[in-house]
């Protein structure tokens, strides 16, 4: 039987009954005592003196793409810094050179964002051919919505009857033919020529991954990882190399894989599998999780109204409502959760009319349906929200990101509740917080100043963007810890430093509530069932 007491320690419970503690008794995986009295100390317990570092229980991001964000960081050029798309061919090239990466294979690369170039405008094939008419030239956008591509590719992909070539999410020039950008789930398709791991190198890459991951202070995370990949043979793998980490012992931390799916019959054939694997301390799969619309970056987003600078445009939806109520159904008749991506307020009413109707046939049953980013609701949506009981997953760093985008793309009249955290919780919506990692950084220190800051790292713009919306330092911890656990209904077993909860602590070099740079506090270590 395992035993340990921290002591000496600033200790915040995030348990509004008891918001701090002074030691912390743990036995077996779990905290048996807060605030254990000196006397009662069990024998052969080991104290650990924590020499007054601070306490939270372990960070918790409720939405990221972990598979996607190691690919990217072990096998792709970070564009985030181009300024130009000279810049983008510069870095690419500089690339291949570096990894020595022969003539015939494929190029990845991510993170680039027109709307920080000098010229303004996405990259295309004509763009990319520069950098290599032998490789395979293959960039995502920031947002992951949009890759642009080289001619090799295109020439590949389109050959496949299956992509065809009449596709609304192929973008075309002025003649018609393809221009190199690829959108939403075309682009998966495009990746399919690429993209295929075994097994092991699954599990490799997720090692990897996952130890970069806790050292920002994560305890848990949910992932949907299915996006990355279009052959359910490689979604499966993914599954099993979870499952097979488990079984070695060789997770680090709990993972909540959230199943994103496009066609209902990949939605059964990955509900099988689920069932195959049961359930575990350290991995589960709690939702299935449906893209409603794209992104405000590419113009994709659905909205009800046109963008402010593109009146030609209203975004797109991906799913009928047909199609979306089959899905919700069946997630229902099978008690999972439902999480939809939803940007604009055009997708937001197409999942909030399908949840009243699937609630109602199923009784009112709670299974604490979510909307994925929820960017731009208005105020009858928020309303709905609460009435459904329906949870807003956000991310608190889109705000720094985005909010220059946002201006430009949406009207003024149309912005009352645009990334409305505050109005959010104020409205008593249920909030998580979460990265959308690789889309952003998956340090939840760096979401936690966002929400509460509303800038970026260098303090734009002055004062907060829409400060009203700011959110209080208990608030945004809530975000990482409580909220993202009660969006998977474990909010009785983590998320908090109490009694009978899991021993899941994150420990800090300095006191969250006084140090002057909360991004810039180190993480010493994490504990995940105390260990």
């Amino acid at each position: 039987m395992e035993k340990q007491l921290l002591k000496n320690a600033v200790i915040y419970t995030m348990d509004d009954e008891k918001p701090q503690a002074e030691n912390i008794y743990i036995e077996n995986g779990k905290i048996k005592k807060i605030d254990m009295n000196i006397n009662e100390i069990p024998e052969g317990t080991k104290i650990i003196d924590m020499e007054g570092k601070c306490l939270l229980p372990g960070f918790h991001d409720s939405h990221m793409h972990m598979l996607n964000t190691g690919i990217n960081l072990i096998e792709a050029v970070d564009l985030k810094s181009a300024e130009s798309i000279d810049d983008i061919i510069k870095f690419t090239k500089e690339h291949i050179e570096k990894n020595n990466i022969p003539a015939g294979n494929w190029v990845l690369g991510f993170n680039w964002n027109h709307e920080k170039l000098e010229e303004k405008r996405m990259p295309d094939k004509n763009d990319l051919d520069k950098i290599s008419t032998e490789h395979y030239i293959f960039l995502k956008r920031i947002c992951i919505h949009i890759a642009s591509v080289n001619s090799k590719v295109l020439e590949l992909s389109l050959s496949d009857k299956k992509i065809q070539l009449e596709n609304k999410n192929i973008g075309k020039d002025k003649n018609g033919k393809p221009n190199g950008l690829i959108y939403e789930e075309v682009i998966n398709e495009f990746l399919e020529k690429r993209l295929s791991y075994t097994v092991e190198e699954l599990e490799n890459i997720m090692k990897k991954t996952l130890k970069l991951i806790a050292a920002k202070g994560l305890t848990v995370i949910q992932t949907d990882d299915m996006n990355f990949f279009s052959k359910d043979t490689d979604r499966l793998n993914i599954l099993q190399a979870f499952q097979n980490l488990y079984n070695k012992g060789k997770l680090p931390i709990r993972i909540f894989e959230q199943l994103q799916i496009s066609e209902f019959s990949t939605l059964q054939l990955l509900m099988k599998k689920r069932e195959e694997l049961g359930e575990n301390e350290y991995f589960n799969i709690k939702t299935v999780k449906v893209l409603l619309d794209g992104s405000l970056g590419g113009w994709t987003a659905a909205l009800n109204h046109s963008y402010a600078d593109a009146p030609d445009k209203t975004g797109i939806l991906n799913f009928s409502d047909e199609e979306l109520y089959k899905i919700c159904d069946y997630c229902y008749s099978k008690k999972i959760q439902i999480a939809c991506h939803a940007i604009g307020d055009r997708a937001i009413d197409q999942i909030l009319n399908i949840i009243e109707k699937i609630k109602e046939k199923y009784n009112n049953i709670d299974l604490r349906p979510r909307i994925v980013h929820c960017q731009l609701p208005i105020y009858r949506q928020i309303k709905k929200m609460k009435e459904l009981e329906v949870i807003a997953d956000i991310q608190p760093m889109f705000v720094p990101s985005d909010y220059e985008l946002a201006e430009k793309r949406i009207d003024k009249k149309y912005r009352d509740n645009i990334y409305a955290w505050k109005i959010l919780l104020k409205n008593g919506i249920s909030l998580s917080g979460s990265s959308d990692s690789p889309v952003e950084d998956f340090a939840p220190l760096s979401g936690i100043r966002a929400a509460v800051e509303r800038t970026t790292e260098d303090g734009k713009p002055l004062g907060g963007w829409r400060p009203f919306e700011k959110l209080t330092l208990k608030e945004a911890l809530e975000l990482y810890t409580t909220g993202s656990a009660y969006s998977i209904g474990m909010e009785n077993i983590m998320g908090k430093i109490k009694e009978e909860y899991y021993a899941d602590i994150v420990v800090l070099n300095e006191d969250i509530y006084i140090a002057e740079n909360i991004d810039r506090i180190n993480i010493e270590k994490i504990l995940v069932n105390g260990k």
